[in-house]
């Protein structure tokens, strides 16, 4: 199975003296630059979108706003400094994001790299598993298992905010990961299957509470791509519970870690999303930035 990495971007700055690599130099990206002001895709030769379009502007100063910033639609006319266009193609995904500083005639370009990955691919950047599992979640058992592991990880500290540390390898005694949240300690063993229909057994919730009590964790998860837990494991998952033996052992089958990936903080839909935000809280210096969208086929 093969991707195309969307995500990974390369930048180029144009002002009236020409224009400036400011990130990674591929052939996508050279062919990108050289038809940067037409309105086709420069792949496919499909119309761009313009999906979103952000107008900062102070029609009293002139001056940017240090903390207040306004959304307009495209074709809205205002007096403004500066424009953020993100336009995508419907037909391919490729999309770019074009920051343009009127006050100073300078043109900032993100265009996505496009480089081509196996699934199974050990280099495969996390970034395209967050755009591409929106429209293919049998990715999860394509992908490398060390990758998913990683990716377990990401998705652990988007949702919760903490920082999770990767430890699976062979040898681990049963824990992928595991973070800290207060005074609390938390382990985490990931499994990746091949079979989109494969069920996990009671035998591997008996190994990782054994791993837990060895490891001094009293709070735990098994994160798996199995469709379900058998009805032994759920069944043992709560009297190890009851018992005390240990104080949490959360069960996360494929469904529900879908759903803690679609919940988490770093979700995005499209992989431009990533780009635009960037450049926006740049201005703002704002966390939290709401992007209100044109009307389009795309979303």
């Amino acid at each position: 199975m093969e991707l195309i990495d969307y995500t990974e971007k390369s930048e180029v700055a144009e002002g009236v003296d020409g224009y400036v690599h400011l990130g990674t130099q591929t052939d996508a990206v050279e062919h990108a630059l050289l038809n940067r002001h037409s309105r086709n895709c420069p792949f496919c030769n499909t119309p761009l979108e313009t999906v979103v379009h952000l107008r900062v502007f102070d029609e009293d100063t002139g001056n940017i706003p240090p903390s207040r910033f306004l959304w307009r639609y495209p074709g809205q006319v205002d007096e403004f400094l500066i424009d953020i266009y993100t336009n995508a193609c419907g037909n391919c995904g490729w999309w770019q994001v074009k920051n343009v500083k009127n006050s100073l005639g300078i043109t900032h370009y993100s265009f996505p790299s496009l480089r081509l990955y196996d699934a199974a691919d050990k280099a495969l950047p996390l970034g395209v598993l967050w755009t591409e599992l929106n429209k293919r979640q049998d990715l999860l058992h394509a992908i490398n298992p060390t990758t998913f592991e990683k990716f377990v990880a990401d998705v652990v500290s988007s949702k919760f905010n903490v920082e999770v540390v990767h430890i699976g390898k062979s040898g681990d005694g049963g824990i992928d990961l595991f973070y800290c949240d207060g005074n609390d300690r938390f382990a985490i063993q990931v499994k990746r299957h091949a079979d989109s229909k494969a069920s996990e057994g009671v035998a591997i919730v008996r190994e990782f509470v054994g791993a837990l009590l060895l490891a001094d964790f009293q709070k735990g998860a098994i994160i798996t791509t199995a469709s379900r837990f058998t009805a032994p494991a759920t069944r043992d998952a709560g009297l190890y519970e009851s018992k005390k033996i240990v104080t949490r052992l959360d069960l996360v089958d494929k469904e529900q870690f879908i759903d803690m990936f679609k919940f988490s903080k770093k979700h995005c839909n499209h992989p431009w999303e990533y780009v635009f935000r960037d450049v926006a809280t740049n201005y703002f210096n704002h966390d939290d930035v709401e992007v209100i969208i044109n009307k389009s086929t795309l979303l």
